[in-house]
C-alpha cells in the first residue's frame, strides 16, 4: 500500500470537492458566508441572519442553509499534537499504516477512521464509552453494522471508560 499516494489522492479529492461546491454556489447564485451566524428574527416569510465574520453582515432570505461543519474535541489535559494524539484530520494524514491504533469513540467518524486503517492493515481497537453500539441508529441497522465491522477485524470495546491517557515518544497508554 502506497500511503503517500493515497493521501495525495485524498487531498486532491477534498480540494476538488470544495472547489466544485463553490462553483455550484456561484453558478446557482447562492451566496456563501463564513463566520459565526445567528437567526435574529423572522422577516416577510423569511429569516434575518446576522453573520459575524471579517466584516459583519445581516442577511435576509427565505431559504437559509446552515452548514456547521465540525470541530474536534480533545480530551481534558490531552491536546492533539497530530503526531501521537491525533484529531480526525490528523488520523487522515498518517504517513504510514500504524501497527496498532486506538480510536476513542465509536461514532460515525471514529468508525470510519478505524475501518479505513483496519482495512489498510492496522490492528485497530475502538473504545466506546456507551454500553451499546450506535445507540442513536435503528438497532437492526446497528446490529448489521456491528457484524460488518467484526468481520473486518475491527475490535470495538463498549462501556470502555477512558480515565487517563499518557502520551510519550513511544506511543500512548490508555487507562
Amino acid at each position: 500500500m502506497d500511503v503517500t499516494t493515497m493521501l495525495e489522492r485524498k487531498n486532491q479529492v477534498v480540494k476538488s470537492s470544495n472547489e466544485g461546491i463553490l462553483y455550484l454556489f456561484r453558478k446557482n447564485k447562492v451566496q456563501f458566508f463564513n463566520g459565526l451566524a445567528s437567526f435574529t428574527r423572522t422577516v416577510d416569510g423569511g429569516f434575518e441572519v446576522s453573520v459575524a465574520a471579517d466584516e459583519a453582515v445581516t442577511l435576509v432570505g427565505k431559504q437559509i442553509i446552515v452548514a456547521t461543519g465540525s470541530n474536534v474535541r480533545p480530551l481534558p489535559n490531552l491536546p492533539f499534537d497530530e503526531r501521537v494524539v491525533l484529531s480526525n484530520d490528523g488520523a487522515l494524514d498518517i504517513a504510514a499504516v500504524p501497527d496498532r491504533l486506538a480510536v476513542i469513540g465509536a461514532g460515525v467518524i471514529g468508525l470510519e477512521l478505524g475501518s479505513v486503517w483496519r482495512r489498510l492493515g492496522a490492528d485497530v481497537t475502538i473504545l466506546e464509552g456507551l454500553p451499546s453500539f450506535l445507540p442513536i441508529v435503528d438497532q437492526a441497522i446497528a446490529k448489521e453494522a456491528k457484524k460488518a465491522f467484526d468481520k473486518q477485524g475491527l475490535k470495538i470495546e463498549q462501556g470502555a471508560k477512558v480515565s487517563e491517557v499518557n502520551a510519550t515518544e513511544d506511543g500512548v497508554t490508555i487507562h
